[in-house]
């Protein structure tokens, strides 16, 4: 394993290469993040996570999760180096619905 700093950042295949918390209900906000340069709001139920350093390919992994009962899922349209399309909804259904408690996690080459 090589671990390089990158602009302050640790950077290894073991580390997360970018993390964020966050809310979708009425105004979209950050709490907390890693990697993120922001959200981006794309309509109910669905955003944009835009990262600060671009993964190096699209072949990365994403994980997640949100409150309530709901799902998260990834956009159909494939991974992007430079964000990770999200959309969240009940269980079982397909209809997109903000959520309050959204947290995504990518892993991957930067």
């Amino acid at each position: 394993m090589q671990i390089l700093s990158s602009g302050g950042r640790v950077v290894s295949d073991s580390n997360a290469h970018s993390w964020v918390n966050y809310s979708q209900v009425g105004t979209l906000t950050v709490r907390d993040s890693y990697n993120v340069s922001s959200v981006t709001d794309k309509g109910t139920g669905y955003a944009w996570v835009n990262f600060d350093t671009n993964h190096a390919n699209d072949d990365y992994a994403v994980s997640g999760m949100a409150g309530n009962h709901k799902r998260v899922t990834q956009d159909g349209a494939g991974l992007n180096t430079n964000y990770v399309a999200i959309y969240t909804s009940y269980n079982g259904q397909t209809a997109t619905t903000d959520e309050d408690r959204v947290f995504i996690i990518t892993f991957g080459d930067s």
